[in-house]
């Protein structure tokens, strides 16, 4: 039983993990993509 309960809060550790570098991806996707639209947008006036 214990090797089973270890095995699960290792399980959840590593997922946590994974979501994190997760949202972090995703805040920089979406920081780059609000970025070039300001880029763009300013050569489009100029």
């Amino acid at each position: 039983m214990k090797q089973v309960l270890q095995r699960l809060l290792r399980r959840d550790d590593g997922s946590e993990k994974y979501q994190g570098m997760i949202t972090i991806y995703m805040i920089v996707l979406f920081l780059t993509f609000w970025g070039i639209s300001f880029y763009v947008l300013l050569n489009s006036f100029a």
